[in-house]
């Protein structure tokens, strides 16, 4: 299986950023690849699709055929760090690490595998006489929530037409207790209770 590769070696630019963007085009077609590169504004985008770029190039070189060319390895490996650095607080300085990347893209042709055509079956197909639906036995459960819905149906008519539901005598009446009948309450002294 032929392959052609192209690295980019001291990128300016961290990792993390173009890792997103590799796992998006890895395993894609090179045209498929380069659409999404061309419309993910990124900056990555544009170091993904010149080294994806350079990489064809490598395959027309080795008379590869550049349509039918799959990206099958994309890494974006960490490359040195510049050392930099901040003015902090009490005249001290605070470290930055300027990352950089190597991007490796490795493109293959992809291989066509004609799959072997299956034979088909001769099938008969034989009408049915249509049966007719069978009745469907109501279980109890089902004849008490008939009944329940009901009777649920007649109170909303109730309410919904006072004039229709039977007259219902309300009588109220009210207990007024006097005061003779009230018991007076039993005060004690204090003396009578130590005397307890």
């Amino acid at each position: 299986m032929n392959s052609a590769k192209a690295i980019t070696r001291y990128a300016r630019i961290s990792p993390r950023k173009v890792v997103g963007l590799a796992k998006l085009v890895r395993g894609r077609d090179v045209a498929v690849a380069r659409t999404i590169l061309m419309r993910t504004p990124r900056k990555a985008s544009e170091l993904i699709t010149k080294t994806l770029n350079s990489a064809i190039a490598n395959a027309q070189i080795k008379n590869m055929d550049t349509k039918k060319l799959v990206i099958s390895q994309i890494r974006a490996d960490g490359g040195p760090a510049l050392k930099r650095s901040i003015p902090w607080s009490r005249g001290s300085a605070r470290p930055i690490k300027k990352r950089t990347t190597h991007l490796i893209v490795e493109v293959t042709e992809k291989e066509i595998v004609a799959k072997p055509k299956k034979e088909k079956k001769e099938t008969v197909v034989v009408k049915k006489a249509a049966k007719a639906p069978a009745k469907k036995k109501e279980t109890k459960e089902k004849v008490v929530k008939k009944e329940k819905e009901e009777e649920k149906t007649e109170i909303v008519e109730e309410v919904i037409n006072p004039e229709a539901a039977p007259e219902v005598e309300v009588k109220t009446e009210a207990v007024v207790e006097t005061p003779e009948e009230v018991a007076p309450e039993e005060t004690t002294t204090p003396e009578e209770e130590k005397a307890e």
